[in-house]
């Protein structure tokens, strides 16, 4: 059997957004980050740049096409952390890739008093299937 070489070379797409506190309703998912359709997420980072300062405790789920890749991390102090990206069971695994244009969203979870500060940031990259920036010989 004959592999047939592809001349076509995708390169990483890096978005992001800056979401502060008075953007957020707690409990409700925020849209942050449009991938076109034909999207593959390789990894993403989400960072806490200003701490919140709810009363008791701010937490942000990211999620992306049923997957959650941030789960309640604590938002009440500075952190960078990485994506968690699936490699378990074939249904997550073929949820990083979309046909169709979909939200990465992000939600805010406060309990106590209202937060008065607060800013993260979250970064995605991924590449579109069939889209070749550059060809290799």
């Amino acid at each position: 059997m004959t592999i047939s070489y592809q001349r076509d070379v995708q390169d990483l797409i890096s978005r992001s957004v800056e979401i502060t506190y008075d953007e957020f309703t707690s409990g409700t998912a925020l849209n942050a980050i449009k991938l076109p359709d034909n999207a593959t997420v390789v990894d993403g980072t989400y960072w806490v740049l200003t701490a919140f300062d709810s009363g008791t405790s701010d937490a942000v789920t990211v999620t992306f096409n049923g997957l959650t890749l941030i789960n309640d991390t604590d938002a009440q102090a500075k952190v960078r952390t990485a994506f968690t990206m699936p490699t378990t069971t074939e249904a997550d695994v073929d949820k990083v890739s979309v046909s169709t244009p979909t939200w990465v969203q992000a939600t805010l979870t406060s309990v106590g008093t209202a937060a008065t500060a607060g800013k993260i940031r979250i970064e995605v990259r991924y590449y579109v299937r069939g889209r070749a920036f550059v060809q290799q010989s």
